[in-house]
């Protein structure tokens, strides 16, 4: 391939511009799924793998490319390729003397040939002509994403470049591998190869998950820096860059430390718009979002998009993760509308400068989806993490920690659809590929763990979630301090089981747990400050201490309203939990208004089948209910079951319950009729699903035997009635006052009789 790329360089400068042909042309065949990637990049650029051989003569080459459309799996493909030589040292030889084939008068272009791809016309049925244009040597966006990759690899340094991709792919042990083999080759005094070694082995430690090894090396790296800071301020800007990732990692507040440090060199030593001050600017917005600072996220992610709008083309690959980034604040903060206005705007960045399967599409991707997943939409959701899984499988990176984030996050999707046991094998997957490329205690492991718990939890196999929360306890235990943020989280599913378990006491000391590590770590304001208020209470309200109950709420209604959009579905739940609350203390005007504005946030932030939808509209209708306001009890029960039909899985037995209660409406309303059909509608799905002798059909035959008395059907009220007492008697004692009614109720159809 070598010598072959060499005798093209050699024929090409064997001819001037002017002897050069404008228009080659090339006949091929194209998968329709690669034909679709092709549209998509409409605009961008392509290269071909191999060398790329055209013909200058259009009828050769549109005849091979007619001859395709034969074969209906593939589409036929003309191209027409554009050439201005005077701008382009792109290598390429006109092969009409030195190849047998003199009538196909070929041109051959080197491998890894870039062009721009322009216009697309459709011929016919699977035939389209497409135009490209062989890019010049002064392509501002091909200048760019050289420069980029160039940057991404790093120091010219013996095998670091090679070590570099290595992490690039998650091959970490291999990574060391090289910089252990040439640190042992480098004298003492070779300063600028030192610091470049220890530098990426403190990526690859930070990586790992080895966090106070990362450290160690960065050290090293430092203490050879200020040996001559003058020469070494850029370098040394960096290193301390990487120190506030290591410490961002750990969840500690020393981060800001380290990464102002980096900008206060950066800001003396470069111009206001240079890129690495938008890496900076970028980094300081991320630890602000960590601690829950989502104004000041806000204002750095600003900075660094005002910095790369003046030092970078709008379709750089850097700008395109800094609009993920704000993507992220903006799902962060519940604004859901605009985060994935900014992973639109990330994507159609990279679709124009990446080629489709590049694993940084796969993290977009991904990012829509975990979206997606949040505002209940779980079809959309699964098909984004989906796309992004397959892209790391087609690209050798099956075995790469980042495709295990696609398999959680594809199991989180399916825990959400109530699919337990797929979401119990995407989990299983990333642990398997997290043992193969990660340390035994990596924190993602850990979080792996977790992610099953909280599975099981949903199963209601509580012993198995334990179990799982106190594999990932062990592990963040040799990772992080007590009072790390994930401890927290943790403590908080912990927590969650025994309070599921009833074991209220438990549950309340692992909450508070959580609350203390919150206070520690995060800002008066954060979040999830208020998420640990909000369990703190619900305790108190199982404990039956309403004014504790209350007292928690509304501190953590405080902090919501200050910290998060009016909008925040977090918000939501605060005001249902209270509207539950005052219910139960018969306040229904207070607790009407309260899940009011939950339902108003709800209907903004929420898919419109989302299942909390589905809860606070039957809530309302509940209220509506005990004051006596029927029509508009109604009016929610209808909107209850109408959200519930639209689910993807629809719950039978909650569909029975709405059915049910549309009926108690009606009979309120004295519309026996329309009572009896709901009614009727209730019974046929508990028929399907309930054994003959559950109480619950009980319930609905006695329902139904009111409908039919108060309509005067004696005989059918009394047949009803009847089945009723029949299950009854087999569940309940003698001396059961609902026993006691039935009998009062049969007696009294008999009398009518």
């Amino acid at each position: 391939m070598r010598d072959l790329h060499q005798q093209i360089q050699k024929l090409r400068a064997e001819i001037s511009n002017d002897q050069c042909p404008r228009t080659t042309y090339r006949g091929q065949g194209m998968l329709s799924a690669e034909f679709e990637k092709l549209q998509i990049n409409s605009g961008g650029l392509l290269s071909f793998n191999n060398f790329l051989s055209t013909s200058t003569d259009r009828q050769v080459a549109f005849c091979f490319a007619e001859s395709i459309k034969q074969d209906k799996s593939m589409i036929a493909i003309f191209f027409r390729i554009e050439i201005d030589a005077s701008l382009s040292s792109t290598p390429f030889a006109l092969l009409k003397d030195t190849t047998q084939f003199t009538m196909e008068e070929e041109l051959l272009f080197s491998m890894h040939t870039i062009f721009r791809i322009g216009q697309m016309k459709k011929i016919d049925d699977q035939f389209w002509e497409i135009e490209l244009r062989l890019t010049n040597d002064k392509d501002e966006l091909l200048a760019y994403l050289t420069d980029y990759l160039r940057e991404e690899l790093g120091p010219k340094i013996g095998w670091l470049p090679l070590g570099h991709l290595l992490i690039k792919i998650g091959k970490f042990d291999q990574a060391a591998e090289i910089c252990n083999q040439l640190l042992a080759l480098t004298a003492e005094n070779n300063w600028e190869w030192l610091i470049a070694i220890y530098n990426q082995l403190g990526v690859i430690h930070n990586c790992k998950g080895q966090f106070q090894q990362a450290l160690s090396f960065y050290q090293k790296s430092i203490e050879i820096l200020e040996k001559d800071i003058s020469l070494y301020r850029q370098q040394l800007a960096a290193v301390y860059g990487n120190i506030g990732e290591v410490y961002r990692n750990m969840g500690d507040s020393k981060a800001f430390e380290f990464y102002q440090k980096a900008l206060e060199i950066q800001e003396n030593l470069l111009p206001p718009n240079h890129p690495h001050l938008a890496v900076s600017y970028n980094n300081i917005a991320l630890a602000y979002k960590l601690f829950g600072n989502t104004s000041k996220a806000h204002l750095y992610y600003q900075k660094t998009l005002e910095v790369q709008e003046k030092s970078l083309p709008s379709n750089h690959p850097e700008v395109a993760t800094t609009d993920s980034n704000l993507g992220a604040l903006y799902q962060e903060i519940g604004n859901f509308t605009t985060a994935l206005l900014y992973y639109q705007k990330a994507l159609e960045v990279k679709k124009k400068t990446l080629p489709p399967d590049h694993p940084s599409m796969a993290i977009t991707y991904d990012n829509i989806g975990l979206l997606y997943r949040l505002m209940g939409k779980y079809s959309d959701a699964l098909c984004f993490s989906q796309k992004a899984l397959q892209i790391h499988t087609q690209s050798a990176l099956s075995n790469h920690p980042d495709t295990a984030i696609f398999h959680i996050n594809i199991g989180e999707t399916q825990r959400e659809m109530e699919d337990y046991l797929a979401a119990l094998s995407s989990y299983e997957n990333a642990l398997n590929i997290q043992r193969n490329s990660l340390r035994p205690n990596h924190p993602d492991l850990a979080a792996t763990y977790s992610s099953i718990g909280v599975v099981y939890e949903c199963m209601k196999k509580y012993t198995d979630a334990l179990s799982s929360y106190h594999q990932s306890q062990e592990i963040y235990k040799e990772s992080f301090p007590s009072d790390h943020p994930h401890m927290a989280t943790l403590y908080n599913n912990i927590a969650g089981i025994h309070y599921a378990m009833k074991d209220y006491s438990t549950a309340l000391q692992f909450y508070q747990k959580t609350l203390k590590i919150r206070k520690k770590s995060a800002f008066s304001n954060h979040p999830g400050l208020a998420t640990a208020y909000n369990n703190i209470a619900l305790v108190y309200g199982a404990l039956n201490n309403k004014s504790k109950e209350l007292f928690f709420y509304e501190k953590a209604l405080k902090i919501q309203k200050e910290s998060l959009p009016p909008r925040h579905p977090d918000l939501a739940v605060t005001y249902s939990n209270m509207g539950a609350l005052y219910r139960e203390k018969n306040d229904y005007s207070k607790a009407l208004s309260l899940y009011q504005n939950a339902c108003e946030i709800q209907e903004e932030s929420l898919s419109a089948n989302h299942l909390c939808l589905v809860t606070t509209y039957s809530s309302i209708a509940e209220l509506y209910f005990f004051m006596a306001d029927y029509s508009m009890a109604l009016t929610f029960f209808k909107k209850t079951l109408e959200t519930e039909e639209k689910t993807l899985q629809p719950n039978p037995s909650y569909l029975a319950a709405t059915h049910r209660n549309i009926g108690r409406s009606f009979y309120s309303m004295e519309d026996y009729p329309m009572a009896l059909t709901s009614y009727r509608k209730a019974l046929e799905i508990e028929e399907n699903i309930l054994p003959t002798n559950h109480q619950l059909l009980a319930t609905t035959y006695s329902y139904i035997g009111l409908a039919h008395f108060s309509m005067e059907n004696l005989t059918d009220a009394l047949a009803a009635h009847e089945k009723e007492l029949n299950i009854q008697q087999e569940h309940l004692s003698l001396d059961h006052p609902d026993l006691a009614a039935t009998y009062s109720n049969i007696g009294q159809k008999i009398v009518f009789l």
